[in-house]
């Protein structure tokens, strides 16, 4: 189970340029408004939808006005991109009169639609496709008021101890112990970050593979240093620290 505080957060509100497509419409405005997580709900109707019903079944695509009963559905980092998934019940003319679907909103096409988002700016989620199911949480950091980070990883075991590499072995004294602006760290979870700068001397500011930006606690991870690269730049490997 994950569940964390946010004292952080922004509430936005607007509507969307009749015509525009989802979800290239959401993946515009989480980035002009500097969005990462967070919750959606939107209200209207649409001029076309596709609605996955079951994830194990081709997707209701109907290319017809819709009225939105309900849509809302949180916002997060999914497989390194940030995104929305939206939970929806949408009502349409059929063969037989109105008729009721519900299901995930995969894409649609705008014809008035209005939104409501609370940003949640001290928290960052991440989740992971399974094709089993739609994405689950694997991961959730949120930062205290003092701007410490703490992560939450409910059921997960620490990773194994990685040996330590290092350029020089018999001269540990001069062996890194912490990143620093520039310097690559190869996150258990994340992979290859690249870390941009060291805030309030405990907060690494990283750019992910995927080239979103995220912040993590140096608190709750250890580095292990791998190697010095001819240009400066130095490789890290960063585990969890163990816990009880």
């Amino acid at each position: 189970m994950f569940c964390v505080p946010t004292s952080k957060v922004r509430h936005l509100v607007g509507s969307f340029t009749r015509g525009m497509e989802l979800p290239t419409a959401f993946s515009r405005l989480f980035t002009e408004h500097q969005i990462r997580s967070g919750h959606l709900h939107m209200i209207g109707q649409l001029d076309a939808f596709t609605v996955q019903t079951d994830p194990r079944t081709t997707p209701l695509t109907l290319n017809a006005p819709a009225l939105i009963l309900h849509c809302e559905g949180f916002i997060t980092d999914v497989d390194g991109k940030v995104e929305t998934r939206l939970m929806t019940t949408l009502q349409f003319a059929g063969t037989l009169g109105p008729q009721i679907v519900g299901g995930l909103l995969v894409s649609a096409r705008i014809l008035s639609c209005e939104f409501r988002i609370e940003a949640f700016d001290d928290v960052f989620i991440v989740k992971k496709t399974d094709p089993k199911s739609f994405p689950i949480w694997v991961d959730c950091f949120t930062e205290a008021d003092d701007d410490e980070r703490t992560s939450l990883a409910a059921d997960a075991q620490p990773e194994p101890e990685s040996p330590t590499l290092v350029t020089d072995p018999s001269s540990t004294d001069d062996i890194p112990t912490h990143p620093g602006p520039g310097d690559i760290v190869e996150h258990f979870k994340f992979g290859a970050c690249r870390v941009q700068k060291v805030d309030t001397g405990d907060m690494l500011e990283v750019w992910l593979p995927s080239k979103n930006k995220a912040r993590l606690s140096m608190q709750v991870l250890h580095f292990d240093f791998l190697r010095e690269e001819e240009d400066g730049t130095r490789y890290f490997h960063a585990r969890p620290m163990k816990t009880r």
